[in-house]
């Protein structure tokens, strides 16, 4: 049976929202966020279960409310995907105009090399500054993916995993690793560096008790497991450095044909990669998880819905991009250096079952703010038919399982 689980927050608009002139410091968690990226808030502690609860958000003079909408049953198990730390609000150096970001970006494109410098514009932007937290963002969905596992009956310790886009860090790789899984990792472009890694290790060491906790691994073993890890000898390649650890890095590579063996794989995730894809590609990467998964395996996908130039302008709204023209918004926000396909969380979940998985759990976040904007906004033709519910989703964790 699916269960689906909406969030709705509201935020003063001088606070909270991604990119704004307030932050979450370091020390915050941000379970199921996409780093970098998602709004800087979340609730502190579980909630209830209910058809429909309100919670006060406990952060200094926030004015946050979060209410949630239950669909086929209460909260279930999972009550720690929205659950995080009391964070404290700080400014944050980013903004500008929107269009700036994508103008650059745009010239980055079209230039030799424009990878390349957006990699050092992210280092000298104070990329290696915000490695931890994103760091331990994806350790949060670490332990969900975790959960998850358990839930449906899948144990890590000696699975086979894929994971498409493997990002800047190798953070999920090395978590499965320390969690007992083969992984095979998948990116476009080889973005890990070797002097990242230092940094990542220094994040996992102060994480260990916590994955022990949510994650039902014995400290010790996490322990021996990551001291291999950093006696290993850091080497000029980073796939060579990372094999003996049993995680294999295809970068470049492409995860719409893996060359896995059919039926040979117990997980199949992605976080923040398939908004970042286009369309037909999504179908493809759904359609080799379908073929490369076990009966009854899961594939587990998160995904950033909202429109991620508001990283850097406070002053357009999570559903800004819904009023473009495609082919404007093709020459915008569909690029080699930023790509957001647009598709809404009904489309992803009507893709999943066109590749043929059956939907265990849909948990998805309403961005209130753009609830409100949506009547004003003169949307793109193809959004008009849409339920502004689904329009003003910022994020979406979809679960879905390749039948028996």
């Amino acid at each position: 049976m699916l269960r689906s689980v909406a969030v709705s927050h509201s935020l003063p608009a001088r606070k909270g929202f991604p990119g704004s002139s307030w932050s979450a410091t370091q020390s915050q968690r941000q379970p199921g966020a996409d780093a970098g990226f998602l709004p800087d808030h979340r609730p502190v502690g579980p909630l209830s279960a209910g058809p429909d609860v309100i919670l006060p958000y406990p952060g200094p003079d926030s004015g946050m409310e979060i209410t949630s909408w239950y669909h086929n049953g209460t909260m279930g198990t999972e009550p720690k995907l929205y659950q995080g730390a009391k964070c404290d609000l700080q400014p944050s150096r980013r903004r500008a105009p929107w269009w700036m970001k994508a103008g650059i970006q745009l010239v980055l494109a079209h230039i030799p090399f424009g990878e390349r410098i957006n990699h050092q514009l992210q280092i000298w932007n104070g990329f290696h500054r915000h490695l931890p937290p994103q760091a331990r963002n994806n350790i949060d969905h670490l332990c969900s993916i975790s959960r998850a596992c358990s839930r449906f009956g899948t144990n890590l310790e000696g699975a086979r995993v894929l994971e498409v886009g493997t990002g800047w860090t190798p953070t999920l790789p090395v978590g499965m690793y320390l969690l007992g899984a083969e992984v095979h990792t998948f990116d476009h472009v080889a973005h890990v560096r070797g002097e990242m890694l230092d940094a990542l290790f220094k994040v996992y060491e102060s994480e260990i008790p916590r994955i022990s906790a949510e994650c039902g691994k014995d400290i010790a073993l996490l322990e021996s497991r990551l001291a291999r890890l950093r006696q290993a000898e850091i080497r000029r390649s980073i796939r060579e450095w990372l094999l003996p650890f049993n995680i294999h890095y295809y970068a470049p590579g492409d995860a719409t044909q893996s060359g896995l063996k059919a039926d040979s794989l117990d997980l199949y995730f992605s976080v923040a990669v398939l908004e970042h894809v286009p369309e037909d590609v999504v179908g493809k990467i759904l359609r080799e998880a379908y073929r490369t998964l076990k009966a009854g395996a899961l594939t587990y996908h998160h995904i950033g819905l909202f429109d991620h130039y508001t990283s850097v302008d406070p002053a357009i709204t999570q559903v800004n991009f819904l009023k473009f023209r495609d082919s404007t918004w093709h020459v915008i926000g569909q690029n080699r250096v930023q790509f957001h396909n647009r598709l809404r969380k009904s489309e992803f979940l009507k893709m999943f079952r066109e590749a043929g998985f059956e939907i265990l759990e849909c948990a998805f976040e309403v961005d209130k703010r753009s609830l409100e904007a949506l009547p004003a906004l003169r949307l793109n033709q193809r959004y008009r038919s849409f339920d502004p519910k689904d329009l003003a989703a910022s994020v979406a964790t979809i679960c879905a399982r390749k039948p028996f």
